[in-house]
């Protein structure tokens, strides 16, 4: 995230926000839209997540997870229409579900770095790096990150030894920052300066590992890492093999891209069978159905893309320097999320926030649209599951807190939202509207078997 005052993403919503500190599309009547070159950065660097989480490897196995995730959990439905936890499944079922809950967490969770505060990259020294393993809940494989040993100099002759830990969030964060200063730059203003971690992370590490790259190659090698489920078990080879290739005369940066070709062909089959086994989880058309097709269709379209093109972020970099009306049709092309723009206000405000809908023109229909919310209610609703250790919660064992809070609490403005608020923020799974289905409340009832969500229906008719 660029500054998370400013702009962030939620990987597994597909979520942009924009805070009040970028108004870009608060007043949904006339929205002034990005203005000068650190807004047109700060939201290319967070649709760069969303690209990545649909034209990577890396984004297919974390998209591929959350459909398992919420295919398994089904299993664990009970009469009620809600999870009765980990009680409820076998003992190859409960490991199975830790398993993808633990993938899961290595691939989004940020790695703990406490450092001095205002750490400055260019005082910053690594002096060892080696990998460390995170094991997989009784599985052979395991998810690694980098750790980098440090010395942190106060620029006066002292320093202070401390360690660092890169893994596929530090990677992607570092990444979509360099990409950022790169466009920054190419508008030619200054870059605004980022704390050190998790931003300077893969300069740092290049600096030790590979000196002589390229700003350009060392971001290449971060592109090329994401090509793997797992991008730190890659990276470290990149960097390596780049900087040798360098010191043979030979042009790094193609052999990146190469590099990256290779890895793209040599997962074909196995993004072709990812891509087909999720498609058949989902036979039937409605609404979720839809919206897991259509992100799928925009993985086919950009990996085959990105065959072609393997280091097309800097072809697009240099398309919106030289129009920033450019980045409309680069978001047609490549596919658009949803853009949640924070307003001043408190979060109980009905209507706070105002959502947005950044998609190819094809794909302007409501009901996709709503196909999209409700997918990503089921995928939030399924993660509040997640126990200490994988254990799957029953739904009556989570706490009622707002961390539980419905993704589109701030920007509803149905009855049951302004009825009910503590129900939304702190329980949405028991939001009930009296006509018509919310989001969230959608995403429950079709988690459940057909025969419990018919019975659940009629009860609810009877209600009403």
């Amino acid at each position: 995230m660029s500054n998370q005052a400013v702009a962030s993403y939620l990987p597994d919503l597909q979520l942009i926000k924009l805070g009040v500190e970028l108004p870009a599309f608060a007043d949904p009547e006339n929205p002034r839209g990005l203005q000068g070159p650190h807004e047109l950065a700060y939201f290319f660097h967070e649709w760069i997540h969303f690209f990545h989480n649909v034209s990577t490897i890396h984004g297919l196995s974390a998209f591929a997870n959350l459909v398992h995730l919420w295919g398994h959990f089904r299993s664990s439905i009970g009469a009620d229409g809600l999870s009765q936890g980990s009680v409820s499944l076998s003992d190859d079922e409960n490991l199975w579900l830790r398993q993808k809950f633990a993938f899961s967490s290595a691939e989004r969770a940020k790695r703990p770095n406490p450092l001095p505060p205002g750490v400055k990259a260019e005082l910053v020294k690594v002096t060892s790096v080696e990998f460390s393993d995170v094991p997989l809940p009784e599985l052979t494989l395991t998810t690694r990150v980098i750790v980098c040993n440090l010395e942190i100099h106060n620029g006066q002759g002292d320093h202070i030894e401390a360690k660092v830990e890169i893994g596929a969030h530090e990677v992607l964060e570092s990444v979509a920052y360099m990409l950022e200063e790169r466009l920054t730059r190419k508008f030619g203003a200054t870059p605004e300066p980022l704390g050190f971690a998790p931003y300077h992370l893969l300069r740092i590490l290049a600096l030790h590992v590979a000196p002589t790259l390229s700003d350009e190659c060392v971001v290449a090698c971060g592109l090329a890492s994401l090509q793997d489920s797992d991008p730190p078990s890659t990276l470290l080879d990149v960097l390596r093999s780049a900087e040798q290739e360098k010191a043979k005369g030979n042009d790094p940066l193609q052999f990146i891209a190469n590099t990256q070709s290779r890895l793209l062909h040599d997962a074909r089959e196995w993004i072709d069978k990812r891509l087909e086994e999720i498609e058949t989880r989902f036979p039937n058309d409605e609404p979720m159905a839809r919206a897991v097709k259509r992100t799928l269709a925009a993985i086919r379209w950009n990996f085959e893309f990105r065959r072609h093109s393997p280091l097309v972020e800097f072809s697009l970099i240099d398309l919106i320097a030289s129009d920033c009306n450019t980045l409309t049709q680069i978001l047609a092309v490549f596919g658009g999320c949803a853009v949640l723009q924070k307003r001043l206000g408190y979060d109980d405000d009905v209507e706070r926030d105002v959502l947005y809908e950044f998609v190819l023109d094809t794909d302007d229909n409501q009901e996709l649209y709503e196909g999209r919310r409700i997918m990503h209610a089921a995928f939030r609703f399924v993660a509040l599951h997640a126990g200490r250790g994988g254990r799957l919660l029953a739904t009556s064992e989570i706490a009622e807190t707002r961390s539980n809070m419905c993704p589109y609490y701030t920007t509803c403005t149905l009855e049951a939202r302004k009825e009910n608020p503590t129900v939304c923020a702190e329980k949405p799974w028991q939001s009930v509207s009296e006509h018509t289905r919310c989001w969230y409340e959608h995403a429950v009832h079709i988690i459940a078997s057909p025969e419990i969500a018919a019975q659940r229906a009629a009860k609810r008719s009877q209600q009403a």
